[in-house]
């Protein structure tokens, strides 16, 4: 969401906890595998998480383009945004 903004749940959605980024750009669109939540945003933005959304890493895009999709196919996270731009990664680290 706008301003960097997760929120989470543990309760099916009854209740929602707001989680610290470490980022105030828009976040545009998450996705999760099973293990890892990974979420992309404005300028670049790349963040993941390995324990349920309660902390967030920032990982280094190498772009500034705005990134708008991200999707996992099983062995490679692909995200996608303005000017063209299509990264991939098999580990979260190295886009």
């Amino acid at each position: 969401g706008g301003n960097g903004t997760i929120l989470t749940s543990t309760d099916s959605g009854n209740t929602w906890v707001i989680k610290s980024t470490g980022t105030t750009k828009r976040l545009q669109d998450i996705t999760y595998n099973g293990n890892t939540w990974v979420v992309v945003g404005t300028t670049g933005t790349i963040l993941a998480s390995t324990d349920n959304g309660n902390t967030w890493a920032q990982k280094a895009s190498g772009t500034t383009s705005d990134l708008e999709g991200i999707a996992y196919n099983g062995n490679t996270w692909i995200a996608v945004g303005g000017n063209g731009t299509i990264l991939t990664s098999t580990d979260t680290a190295l886009w």
